[in-house]
């Protein structure tokens, strides 16, 4: 320490300016290059915006509604095969659970032609956001059929944008699914892009699912390394998009539950979060 008081006391004052200057740059460097970091891995970049701990014993309806925009409560272009109920949530030791269930015969609340019921979690109207680390920590069912997710649309009810942080099929549950859907900015055409992750059995236990939302990229983590990028500055969304967590029964993509799969069910929530990256404008 001395010596390098020592040196730096030796140099003229337009060098020691010189100095400062670089070692803000280099700083600034450093900020872009951990811009990227999940905030557990780089905590000082970011700030929450949005938390939900689950830790009441009811679903806190001031962050959450339990449908999609406009009231819909089943996907029927997607072959979903559940109706989503206020009813669906249990929230116990500060976790939640979004149950997924056979239709009761006797629940005339529920049309005829729905099998199951089951829970969405969605915070249209209640908070949306551009760019970000957006965070889940989640447990996810076993059982064909079943699709739990984590996603993104945005709050003026346009589609596309959408970003799937995670979708999940209940017969494969060592693949995590990640994709952005979007409209190209010169062509106009709808384009799909998707990766997807091998991992250890995700029913097993807790992991956490992140997206990094950037202007020029997405990226994906689980449990905080990187697991597939989009890079199109052109093409990332710049519109405020709201957070979604619900757990599908049946689908074209994941197929329909068959005597194997476990009702009732869930998609087991720790924690919610969203971030701001204090450098982002």
């Amino acid at each position: 320490m001395d010596r390098m008081k020592s040196v730096m006391s030796a140099w003229p004052k337009r060098q020691l300016i010189a100095g400062f200057l670089s070692l803000c740059l280099i700083g600034q460097g450093l900020a872009s290059a951990y811009a990227d970091l999940p905030p557990v891995l780089y905590p000082k970049q970011w700030k929450v915006t949005f938390e939900d701990q689950f830790d009441g014993t009811t679903l806190d309806t001031s962050k959450w509604n339990t449908t999609y925009l406009r009231g819909l409560r089943n996907l029927e272009g997607n072959g979903e095969q559940q109706w989503y109920t206020d009813n669906a949530f249990k929230l116990e030791n500060g976790i939640l659970k979004i149950m997924a269930n056979k239709r009761d015969p006797s629940d005339t609340s529920v049309p005829t032609q729905f099998k199951y019921t089951s829970g969405v979690i969605a915070s249209w109207n209640k908070f949306s956001q551009a760019y970000g680390y957006y965070d889940i920590r989640a447990k996810v069912p076993k059982g064909r059929g079943l699709w739990p997710a984590f996603w993104l649309v945005p709050n003026n009810g346009a589609w596309p944008p959408e970003i799937d942080i995670f979708e999940i099929l209940g017969h494969q549950t060592t693949v995590s699914y990640f994709a952005y859907h979007y409209k190209d900015s010169v062509t106009g055409k709808k384009v799909n892009l998707g990766g997807r992750a091998i991992l250890p059995d995700l029913s097993t236990d807790f992991h956490n699912y992140g997206l990094f939302w950037a202007p020029d990229r997405l990226v994906w983590f689980v449990d905080g390394k990187e697991k597939y990028r989009v890079y199109s500055p052109a093409n990332v969304t710049k519109l405020p998009m709201y957070v979604i967590a619900n757990l599908a029964v049946g689908g074209y993509w994941p197929g329909y539950p068959d005597g194997t799969t476990p009702f009732p069910t869930s998609l087991d929530i720790d924690y919610i979060r969203v971030y701001q990256n204090i450098y982002q404008k």
